[in-house]
This record gives structure tokens, C-alpha cells and sequence, in this order.
């Protein structure tokens, strides 16, 4: 990227508005709030180097393929076009409410009007016994998947601890380039914590046609090895030769290493439907915030860790903070690409009681529809199928439901005509 308009402080600054993190959420609202103000009325901070880039491929393409660099996103390309401010490579320590001022690690203050908080999630730790060795990786950024790839070769032992999305699309990668995987999760099934047993059920099929191996309801010990790993200890004693290990076993918010906020943070910073913390003149958006959500006549909290919501929420709540326009976001979408398979889901599936499954889960090609028991349906995944996601999306969106005796006797439809037999 060039350069951009950095600032390096000397003196305490002031600015209309700071965003505070330079990830999807923090690029997507600094372009908003530039356009709907004025690019001297905005400072962006991120902890990295630069600007917000392509994340998913990082589990994926980017093992597979050289790349000197990541894949900046279209808001962090127009933010360097419209030459931007921003302060990178920079840390925040410290918001100071009262006086309206963060704090950077180099003791620098920049006051603010109004504060948006977008810095993200971390990467979870074992923090178990060998977890410094070199070849311990844990992805989350671009250099740590440049880390991992030279290692990825054929025939070498691979042991994942983790079978969510990240560890899953490690996994399949690995394979694919020969490698020897065991897949080792807390869990009794692959991505138990978000998809139903058929999803898992499929997925573990899969895996295991290309022989990777699972070990459920376990996890590591300790780490053997001098400076690269050479062996993994399980919580039962057994121990597994091995040459890698990637850990992936979800994130924490970033909000715990910012002093005074204490009284914001709630499973990450609590924020209404418009972004808005209990501070009114502090906001927060993506994998950070836990934004309160007003969905299906139900409320509830719900803090996403995904990418496109990310984005979502950076642009809306952006808008809020300029006009004071409510925010209005579409359901949460998300997607895996694991082998050559595709795994998408949108809406908000923990509040399902009742789900039907359209299409063959023999051929590993179906959409699952997730409704509550008043037939509303709430959220929806398909494997294999995304061509239904467009109208799985109108139709959550639209309010859609179902007499679900009516759609249990009709699974052998397809979703358009599934959807011909709802009700506004």
C-alpha cells in the first residue's frame, strides 16, 4: 500500500472523531464517517502495521499459494486513495472518559468527541507446557500464516487442537498438501458449538474420506520438544509423535487490556442496538463488541466474531454517530470453504426449537431451515447449497413462517416452493 497520512504525535492531538482499531470494522466505519463528514474530523489507530486486509484466506489460500502480501480490503484501498489519517503500529492503554482522551503505550494522549472502539478479538491460548515452541502456530494474522506454510510439507505430522472453522479449514489444507492430521477438539463433534449433528456429521465424513482423524472430548497437556515440537501429551497420558501444532480454539475480546472501560465490558464491550455504550459518547463495533439485538419478539446480547458482520456493524454504527440514525442490520452471515466444500449460515439459530433439512444429506447437499415453535424462521444453513442463501437471507429478513406440520410433510421440495407455502 502507499503511504498513507500517518501521524506521528508529539503533542496531545484532538479530533472529532477516533476509531480506535484499523481491522474490517474499524476501516469500514472510518470510510463512512469520512464521507458523511470530513476526513479531517477522523483519526484511525490500529495496532498492526497496516490496514485491514483479507482474513479468511488466511486458513486456506493463503497456505496453499505464494503471496508477498495480503489482500487489502476495498475500505482500507479507498482510505489510502482518499489519504486517510491514521496512526499504525500504535497501542491504546488507556480511555479516559471523563477528560475524553485515549492514551497510547507511548504515554500520548488524543482526545476525542466521539470514540469508536473496533480492536477486534485474539486468538485463545493452551497455555500449556511447550506452547513457545517454534513450531506452535496459532493464526491470526498474515505473518503468522507466512509462518506456517513453509512448514506445511508432505508427510509431516499435524496436530490441530481445535475443531471450530479455523481449525477445520487448517485441517483440510494440510491434507491436501499430504500431510499427516489429527484433529483434537473439547468437544463431542466438529463445529458443535455453532451447527446442528448433520452438519457435523457430514463434515466428519468428509475429513475422515481424506484421512484425517478426530479425537472428540480431549485436548492437550503439554508440548514435547526442545526448539521445534516433537511430540503432544494428551490430558489422558497418551502421547502422539507430531511436528506442528496449530491451535484454534476460538478468541477473546481485546477489550481486556484497555483500562478504565471496566465498567463497559460485559463478555467483550456491551453496546444497545445502535453501537452505544452506557458512555454516550463511546461506541464499539465487530468481534469486540457485544451489541444487545432485538430479533424475532426475543432480546438478547450476542457478540459475533466473523467477518462480514464485522464490516456491517463498523458502517452502521458509524452512520449512528454521525446522524443518529438507528441502525438497522441485516441478519449475521457467515461461510467455511473446507476440502471443496462450502458451509454458509445467516440469521440467529440459537433461537431455533425446530429445524427441517431440504434437499440430500447422502449427497452432502442440503439447507437446513432453523424456525422457532410459532414456525418463524429465524436462520438457515446450507452445505454445498448456496444458491439458496439469497432467499434463505430475503425470507429471514422478510419475517417469514411456516405451519410446521405443513413443512414437515414437504421436505421433498425444493426452497423456492418450501418458500411459496409461508406466511408474512
Amino acid at each position: 500500500m502507499a503511504v498513507l497520512r500517518k501521524y506521528r504525535i508529539m503533542d496531545d492531538l484532538k479530533t472529532r472523531f477516533v476509531v480506535v482499531g484499523a481491522g474490517p470494522a474499524g476501516c469500514s466505519a472510518a470510510k463512512v464517517l469520512i464521507e458523511m463528514n470530513h476526513a479531517d474530523d477522523v483519526l484511525l489507530i490500529g495496532r498492526e502495521a497496516t490496514l485491514a486486509y483479507e482474513r479468511p484466506p488466511l486458513s486456506k489460500k493463503s497456505l496453499l499459494e505464494e503471496q508477498e502480501a495480503p489482500q487489502f480490503l476495498s475500505e482500507a484501498l479507498w482510505l489510502e486513495e482518499h489519504q486517510a489519517k491514521t496512526l499504525l503500529d500504535t497501542t491504546i492503554i488507556e480511555v479516559n472518559a471523563d477528560e475524553q482522551f485515549v492514551l497510547t503505550e507511548k504515554n500520548q494522549k488524543i482526545y476525542y468527541e466521539k470514540l469508536l472502539l473496533t480492536v477486534g478479538a485474539d486468538p485463545r491460548k493452551l497455555n500449556i507446557a511447550g506452547e513457545h515452541l517454534d513450531s506452535v502456530i496459532t493464526i491470526r494474522d498474515f505473518a503468522d500464516a507466512q509462518k506456517l506454510k513453509p512448514q506445511l510439507i508432505s508427510g509431516k505430522k499435524l496436530i490441530v487442537v481445535g475443531n471450530g472453522f479455523i481449525g477445520l479449514e487448517v485441517a483440510a489444507t494440510a491434507s491436501q498438501l499430504g500431510l499427516d492430521v489429527t484433529v483434537i477438539g473439547l468437544t463431542e463433534r466438529v463445529m458443535s458449538r455453532t451447527m446442528p449433528v448433520e452438519v457435523s456429521q457430514a463434515f466428519e465424513h468428509k475429513f475422515e474420506d481424506h484421512g484425517v482423524k478426530f479425537l472428540f472430548n480431549s485436548t492437550l497437556q503439554s508440548i514435547q520438544g526442545t526448539e521445534q515440537v516433537e511430540s503432544v501429551v494428551l490430558q489422558n497420558g497418551e502421547t502422539l509423535d507430531a511436528d506442528i501444532v496449530v491451535i484454534g480454539i476460538g478468541a477473546y475480546p481485546n477489550s481486556e487490556g484497555i483500562s478504565g472501560i471496566g465498567h463497559l465490558l460485559s463478555n467483550g464491550i456491551a453496546v444497545d442496538q445502535n453501537g452505544q455504550t452506557l458512555d454516550a459518547n463511546i461506541f464499539a463495533a465487530g468481534d469486540v463488541a457485544n451489541r444487545a439485538t432485538d430479533f424475532a419478539n426475543e432480546q438478547f446480547n450476542m457478540r459475533l466474531e466473523a467477518w462480514e458482520p464485522a464490516r456491517d456493524q463498523g458502517r452502521a454504527v458509524a452512520e449512528f454517530m454521525s446522524n443518529q440514525a438507528n441502525v438497522d442490520l441485516t441478519a449475521p452471515w457467515m461461510w467455511s470453504d473446507q476440502f471443496d466444500w462450502n458451509l454458509q449460515a445467516i440469521g440467529y439459530g440459537h433461537l431455533a426449537s425446530k429445524q427441517v433439512l431440504l434437499g440430500s444429506q447422502a449427497d452432502a447437499k442440503f439447507t437446513i431451515l432453523q424456525l422457532k415453535d410459532n414456525g418463524q424462521l429465524v436462520g438457515a444453513i446450507t452445505v454445498n447449497n448456496g444458491k439458496d442463501m439469497t432467499l434463505c437471507r430475503r425470507a429471514i429478513k422478510n419475517g417469514l413462517s411456516f405451519d410446521l406440520a405443513e413443512l414437515q410433510e414437504n421436505t421433498d421440495l425444493n426452497l423456492k416452493q418450501v418458500l411459496a407455502l409461508a406466511k408474512a
